[in-house]
């Protein structure tokens, strides 16, 4: 037997009150602190999203900034052809997870 909200039945509760005294008001004070949880976790649920999508714009920023530092040092010290490869990766991957993000309602 089972419940499909958080408090059991009328009649389970009476019973329940009726063998153990006061069980009935465990029973609900326990539901109300359950539901008092849930609604403070779905108060804090955007901020958390909000937190994490910027951080994760940072964090590409740092990482494109050094893909694009080290792609101009490689392309000074005489690697052409490695400095481009590694600026058009990091680019292109960058680029693709940003438009996978926005598609994704980041």
């Amino acid at each position: 037997m089972g419940c499909a909200g958080p408090l059991p039945p009328a009649w389970l509760q009476e019973g329940c009150d009726l063998v153990y005294k006061g069980r009935a008001e465990g029973i609900l004070s326990m539901a109300e602190a359950k539901q008092a949880h849930r609604f403070e976790w779905e108060r804090e649920e955007p901020h958390c999203k909000t937190r994490s999508a910027l951080l994760d714009k940072w964090l590409a920023f740092v990482i494109s900034t050094i893909c694009v530092g080290s792609a101009a040092y490689l392309a000074i010290s005489g690697q052409p052809r490695v400095a481009g490869g590694l600026a058009g990766t990091s680019t292109v991957t960058l680029a693709g997870r940003l438009i996978d993000g926005r598609l994704k309602g980041r």
